[in-house]
């Protein structure tokens, strides 16, 4: 509902704001509510709960005032067989050079949104496509550490070609976070590449990838060979050579990133956020199950959550 309309509504009704949000140390959910005393509280993206006394949905016209609101009949579960995940070995190089050409192909779907993208932020097209494709070449760059090649069984002095982003394993828990140390080691690396808002929301999409808003980076050291598995990758993809000398080598304790999510009052950040998240996880998704029809997988589980 459009955020003049809400206010309109605070005028003859009660309201409460309700926000969700993860416990970080158990993953539980925690609700709050609280009370809106006026139109000047509430912000775009708010949840806002009304009185069903006063408010009502209908399926033609959609939420109105006057009269009482009746409960919605739950639907029924359905039964959904478990979508395949494929697991197979793949080097750090091969991986990310997949996510980019599949990042590609997204981006040609979605050319319109593409083009919105440049118009909101006042760059040329060929920006944002850089921009989501080096989200692509990036968002596993968390995977170059000591620890992770370890867990995937890649001894620390092996060759930039043995790097790995994935094994045959399905037991990935013991395998340390990647995503948030990619965007972290990263942090300063596109400065000079990319316009504010851009560089801002590839780095939170790569921290995100796997889990919105993460923000905790464990302590983590650079395989030794990793500025050769990025330069190899580089090349494969045609973007322009990366200023290697600003990435974040090795943190001795953990940490956070300094932003844990977009203001969703920032609507240029965000809606730069939203669709880089949207192309990365995709491309990604599709890169790791080989074949277009993943992100039917990948949308039919999704929905599951």
């Amino acid at each position: 509902v459009h955020i003049g309309v809400v206010k309109s509504w605070l005028k003859n009704m009660t309201a409460w704001r309700i926000e969700v949000d993860r416990i970080a140390t158990d993953g539980k959910l925690q609700v709050t509510c609280e009370p809106v005393k006026s139109g000047q509280d509430i912000l775009v993206g708010d949840r806002i709960v009304f009185e069903p006394k006063r408010l009502a949905y209908n399926c033609k016209i959609g939420l109105h005032v006057g009269e009482e609101g009746e409960s919605f009949e739950p639907m029924q579960p359905k039964e959904k067989p478990t979508p395949e995940v494929a697991f197979r070995k793949e080097t750090w190089i091969d991986h990310a050079v997949k996510t980019v050409c599949e990042i590609e192909k997204l981006l040609e779907r979605d050319k319109h949104a593409v083009n919105g993208l440049a118009e909101l932020l006042g760059v040329c097209k060929d920006e944002v496509k850089r921009a989501a494709k080096l989200a692509a070449l990036l968002h596993d760059f968390g995977k170059l550490t000591v620890k992770w090649q370890e867990s995937a069984g890649v001894h620390k002095y092996a060759g930039a070609d043995e790097l790995l982003a994935h094994t045959a394993q399905r037991e990935y828990a013991r395998f340390p976070i990647h995503a948030t140390v990619s965007a972290y080691a990263l942090w300063d690396i596109l400065q000079d590449i990319l316009p504010y808002q851009l560089r801002k929301a590839v780095l939170l999409a790569i921290a995100h990838h796997h889990s919105v808003r993460a923000q905790q980076v464990p302590t983590y050291r650079l395989h030794e060979n990793w500025d050769k598995a990025l330069e190899r990758a580089v090349g494969r993809t045609g973007l322009d050579k990366l200023p290697v000398d600003r990435v974040f080598r090795e943190q001795q304790g953990s940490t956070a990133l300094r932003d844990r999510f977009p203001p969703l009052e920032y609507e240029r950040l965000y809606t730069a956020y939203v669709l880089l998240s949207k192309w990365l996880r995709l491309a990604d998704r599709i890169a790791t199950g080989g074949d277009e029809s993943a992100i039917f997988r990948y949308e039919d589980w999704f929905e599951r959550l």
